[in-house]
């Protein structure tokens, strides 16, 4: 069985140790992470119900919009049972996390080998997608990006190895991954377009199709979602509400995942603007020139998956790099391919000791920059949440503060995780939705509201109380 990923397991173990050294215990401030744990730890304690209505009033009354009412169940799940037995230990939970992107690595290998444009290219670009510093970066994160490959991954891999076949254990498990992936994120519907379009063109192809492979997990996936609709029916995840576009929200998606593109070979963060456009310049040419020599029949199912998934984030107003996640190897592979078509074409390069000698400049290029990036993290620290401070900060408010008082602070969902007192951000902490307010955990430089009064202060942040009439 090890003799049979020999090839992809130095890959996955290289991976795993850039990652396991960019680990560091706590976690960096940031709402997603600290409400995928409340929702794990409500499954555990059967009152989901609750913090989706605590959550409901925070985000509600809250000044601006910080995301749903509460994430897909799908996520949660799978932190649940580590959290029961390692409760708050970030160390473990994030290494738990990461393993769910060590395991999408060798069928991200298996997909592309099966664009039969060349091995090489198929190994370079695993390997630069499991080097990448965006994807070691968050390693140090909890959040669903990696869980969500996984099942993407594995998905995309399943279809590919059930094609015409009538192994009905494969069907459903099929059905089960690509369901998954949509209890995850919303986004993994797009597997389904996916799907239907791989056994459309091996029908056109082919004159046949396989009604087991077909119709089975179509089927498991829509008992699945009855399963979960049942169970969780009654969250209005509010995600329309969050996702209100403009043409302005349009016009900065549009630019800024244009940009994340380039950001998944090159790291523009300190560039000037001037080598930016040069980047853009020439990236995308090459970019098209491996898209024009893999536009066949057979790989329209990825570019279905790929496209739909750049669309939705091209129009959704949320913009970081890591819903862009998926695309990394089928981007990478593309760029490869069109240097490899580069050099059959201008450059007339036919050994293939020279061919490989462009892969392997990315390849030095892609370490120099996860060492860079994991670097600095290092030395900047990224224990913001439970630094010794915070720590002390949620001690009293939890021995000397009442569940029921409300508290005004910067990141609402992270303070309820640590002390169960619900939370509104007010970015002034004035305004009409004071009222609500019973107490305030501001920085000491922070301007407030004349009705309170310093009722406590540490180094950084002071909690402030309500004045009596």
């Amino acid at each position: 069985m090890l003799m049979k990923y020999r090839t992809i397991l130095p890959v996955v173990a290289m991976s795993f140790v850039l990652s396991l050294v960019n680990i560091q215990s706590g976690h960096a401030w940031g709402g997603d992470f600290s409400l995928y744990l409340a929702q794990a730890k409500s499954i555990l304690l059967g009152n989901t119900h609750e913090l989706f209505l605590m959550n409901k009033f925070s985000m509600d009354h809250s000044q601006i919009p910080l995301g749903p009412y509460l994430y897909p169940m799908g996520y949660p799940a799978l932190l649940a049972p580590v959290y029961h037995f390692v409760g708050l230990n970030f160390i473990i939970l994030k290494i738990y996390n990461l393993l769910f992107f060590l395991g999408s690595i060798p069928a991200v290998y298996k997909i592309l080998k099966s664009l039969k444009v060349g091995n090489s290219i198929a190994y370079f670009s695993t390997l630069l997608f499991a080097i990448n510093y965006n994807l070691i970066y968050s390693s140090d994160r909890l959040g669903s990006e990696f869980s969500f490959l996984f099942f993407c991954f594995l998905s995309l891999y399943l279809m590919l190895r059930s094609k015409n076949s009538k192994n009905i254990f494969l069907a459903i498990l099929l059905g089960v991954t690509m369901f998954a992936s949509f209890s995850v994120r919303v986004s993994g519907l797009i597997l389904l377009p996916s799907f239907i379009t791989f056994h459309l063109v091996e029908y056109l192809n082919n004159k046949r199709i396989s009604v087991i492979s077909f119709l089975l997990p179509i089927v498991v996936f829509g008992v699945c979602w009855w399963l979960y609709s049942s169970a969780f029916k009654s969250f209005d995840e509010h995600y329309l509400e969050v996702m209100k576009m403009t043409p302005e929200s349009l016009q900065k998606t549009i630019l800024a995942n244009s940009e994340f593109l380039i950001e998944f070979v090159l790291c523009l963060k300190y560039f000037p603007d001037y080598l930016k456009i040069v980047s853009v310049v020439v990236f995308y040419p090459i970019l098209i020139l491996g898209i024009s020599k893999l536009f066949k029949s057979d790989n329209l199912y990825l570019m279905v998956f790929c496209g739909s998934l750049l669309s939705i984030h091209m129009i959704v107003p949320f913009v970081d790099i890591r819903f862009l996640y998926p695309i990394a190897p089928f981007l990478l592979y593309t760029f490869l391919t069109g240097i490899s078509v580069l050099q059959q074409k201008i450059f007339i390069v036919k050994n293939e000791k020279y061919k490989n000698l462009g892969y392997l400049l990315l390849l030095c290029l892609g370490f120099v920059q996860t060492f860079i990036i994991t670097s600095v993290q290092a030395i900047k620290g990224t224990n913001k949440v439970y630094s010794k401070e915070m720590q002390e900060v949620y001690r009293f408010v939890n021995e000397n503060i009442q569940d029921d008082e409300v508290i005004a602070f910067h990141k609402p969902r992270v303070l309820r995780l640590f002390t169960d007192n619900n939370s509104i951000y007010l970015h002034d902490y004035c305004g009409k939705e004071i009222d609500l307010v019973d107490l305030m955990l501001v920085k000491k430089n922070q301007s407030f509201c004349s009705d309170f009064q310093i009722y406590k202060q540490w180094d950084t942040y002071q909690l402030l109380s309500r004045i009596a009439d």
